[in-house]
């Protein structure tokens, strides 16, 4: 079984990672998140994290554009 609560964010249904539930509630104060989101293990899991995001971004980049270049190719 797994628990995932969501958020909605303009009309979207997001499920955020567990180092973002951390994040906002030591944002919001929380001492337990403030301790948890100061340790270097917290600070390299968002790094890590924000990493494998970007890599994946831009692979959908890439493959977006190479579609188009092929779509685009049919054309001439």
């Amino acid at each position: 079984m797994k628990f995932a609560p969501t958020i909605n964010l303009n009309g979207r249904t997001f499920t955020p990672h567990s180092w973002q539930w951390i994040f906002g509630f030591a944002l919001g104060g929380c001492k337990w998140a403030i301790e948890i989101a100061s340790t270097e293990e917290f600070k390299k899991q968002i790094r890590d994290d924000l990493e494998e995001t970007r890599k994946r971004d831009i692979h959908q980049m890439i493959e977006y554009y190479e579609s188009e270049i092929t779509r685009l190719k049919e054309t001439l």
